[in-house]
């Protein structure tokens, strides 16, 4: 807290009432049961002068301040002021919704001041406080920007007459206060409007924001220059014309060579001629976002697809106005005039897990190939098209391979209780993982390069006979778990059959010598295909138990299936339903 600053609350009622109206705003702002409103006189204001309310509505406010410049207060000579407050507090006191009423003048009362005022309470059900100098040095000494704003020109006095134009930096610290004395000074420039600055390569770069909604309409700033384009900037011309006729919607960077007699007009600390600059303008967002949802509908107005996101930029320009609404993983702009929308979309899908990618990829599919859709607000539309303009071919807005990919994955994350981001990246391999394990929850039959061999242990009965059997190609399915690696995860999909119509046994001589000599128990041995096509997967209890074992293929865009899949479908389908023999001593 700067007690070495008072603010004169007197100095004049323009003063007064600027100071005090910033300074209850504050105090407000950091409430929740209501926000304070100033009121302009010009018209009446009906005793308030400012107001606090739930919803903005002047006609049930909860508590009024009614600022009275009465710097020599109302005894004496000025008793009949107390007359002026009996009327202003006579004009709001029988509202239903008033629980407090504060008279604000930049004096301290007396004791007979501060009876005359509690009397106007008479039977009514609401508190009465008085708020004079001490109270409102108080509350503007917690406000260290609104202090320095209401101090700023008796202290710019001082400084002239001090000549403290530089003060050397002779010890490590030194640079840090200067810039956080120099920031206070900045930010005390205004109640209304804020500053950041930048020191880089002799060049200062100042960039302003608005403390309060309402800044512009209390201190208005403006800019003005020309602008002489040549035919090598015309992209940027385009993009600058864009800009003033339908509102800022991105930033606009104009150099130096563009820019003619730019000029700042406001108050004092932020008028000047400032010839030649580059100028960066950037679009200012809504401080409250509004809640939107985005439909595809069809004919009958039923809704096909939704995706819930927020409103985030309004801006008007000579010929229309830019909206931008951003989703989860998508930004839609509308550029609307009265010949109509442009529409154009940006989307990334790089945080999304795989079910809202596939959400979002569908709903931005129909939309661009030409489906009804409309923004909603509270279920109130606010704007209906058919498909959209300014957009690429669909095919190269939303690549099959994407497409693919996320569809993949969001019936893994459904099927399995899991989720998984849309990755940057991923292994031919891995893809097919996905696709094999998406395939065999689906209750499909596939082939998968995990799986090209059985493999087992000889058990110490296997006879000569059975070997024999093992060592002639015969169909043979078997039953385990399958575990794939997927985007750095190990997933297990349940409990998983597989199949082959000429299953072998690898190294049968070998083996049968060892079975002759009693060598054989306990050997690891392996059971692989006799042609060309893959063993058949899928899983247990996803299969209808009437369904013939024909694999299918994986349709991954850009990546070859398997040569031996393509033979297992070929063999599958020119035979009929088949019985594999469950029974093995591996």
């Amino acid at each position: 807290m700067d007690t070495s600053r008072h603010v004169d609350w007197s100095e004049s009622r323009e003063a007064f009432d600027r100071a005090v109206e910033a300074l209850l705003q504050r105090i407000w702002a950091t409430k929740t049961d209501g926000v304070a409103y100033a009121i302009d006189g010009r018209g009446g204001d009906g005793g308030l002068d400012v107001f606090v309310s739930k919803d903005g509505n002047p006609d049930e406010p909860t508590h009024v301040y009614q600022l009275k410049f009465f710097p020599q207060g109302m005894s004496g000579g000025f008793k009949k002021r107390r007359d002026q407050v009996k009327r202003s507090f006579q004009s709001v006191a029988d509202k239903s919704s008033l629980k407090f009423w504060t008279l604000v003048i930049p004096c301290n009362p007396t004791v007979e001041e501060l009876k005359s005022v509690h009397s106007l309470r008479g039977g009514r059900d609401l508190r009465i406080d008085v708020m004079g100098q001490s109270k409102l040095d108080d509350a503007i000494a917690k406000y260290p920007d609104l202090l320095a704003a209401a101090t700023r020109r008796p202290l710019l006095d001082v400084l002239k007459i001090a000549s403290m134009e530089s003060v050397g930096l002779s010890t490590g610290s030194d640079l840090a206060v200067r810039v956080k004395n120099l920031g206070g000074l900045v930010d005390g420039r205004s109640a209304f409007w804020g500053s950041s600055f930048r020191y880089e390569n002799g060049t200062v770069t100042e960039f302003l924001y608005p403390k309060r909604p309402d800044a512009a309409e209390h201190e208005p700033l403006s800019i003005k220059f020309s602008t002489e384009f040549q035919d090598s900037d015309e992209a940027l011309h385009q993009e600058f014309r864009s800009m003033l006729d339908y509102g800022s919607a991105t930033p606009v960077r104009l150099p130096e060579s563009v820019v003619k007699n730019i000029s700042f007009s406001g108050p004092d600390w932020f008028a000047r001629d400032a010839g030649r600059a580059s100028i960066e303008i950037h679009p200012v967002e809504l401080d409250t976002p509004v809640d939107v949802e985005l439909l595809v509908i069809d004919d009958d107005d039923v809704a096909l697809s939704t995706l819930q996101g927020s409103l985030t930029l309004v801006s008007s320009g000579s010929v229309g106005e830019t909206l931008r609404a951003k989703f989860k993983g998508m930004t839609l702009t509308l550029k609307r005039d009265s010949e109509g929308v442009h529409t154009s979309m940006t989307y990334l899908l790089n945080d999304l897990t795989g079910t809202e990618a596939w959400r979002l990829l569908k709903l931005i599919t129909s939309i661009a190939s030409g489906a009804r859709w409309r923004l909603e607000r509270s279920g109130e539309a606010l704007i209906t098209l058919e498909g959209v303009q300014d957009v690429p071919d669909v095919d190269n807005l939303v690549p099959a391979v994407w497409v693919d990919l996320a569809s993949d994955l969001a019936v893994v994350e459904r099927e399995l209780d899991l989720s998984f981001k849309m990755p940057f990246d991923i292994s031919n391999l891995e893809r097919v993982n996905l696709k094999v394990a998406r395939m065999l929850l689906d209750g499909r039959v596939t082939c998968s390069p995990r799986v090209e061999m059985f493999t087992g242990i000889i058990s110490g009965d296997l006879n000569e006979q059975e070997l024999d059997r093992m060592t002639q190609p015969a169909p043979l399915m078997k039953a385990g778990t399958l575990v794939l690696s997927l985007l750095g995860r190990k997933i297990r999909l349940g409990q998983l059959r597989a199949y082959h119509p000429r299953m072998m046994l690898v190294d049968g001589e070998e083996i049968r010598a060892a079975l002759l000599s009693g060598n054989a128990g306990g050997r690891k041995v392996a059971i692989k295909p006799q042609d060309s096509s893959s063993i058949r997967i899928w899983l247990d209890g996803r299969l209808p138990a009437d369904a013939r074992i024909i694999p299918e293929r994986w349709n991954i865009p850009e990546i070859e299936a398997l040569p031996g899949l393509e033979e297992a479908i070929r063999a599958a389908a020119s035979t009929e339903a088949v019985a594999a023999p469950t029974g093995s001593n591996i």
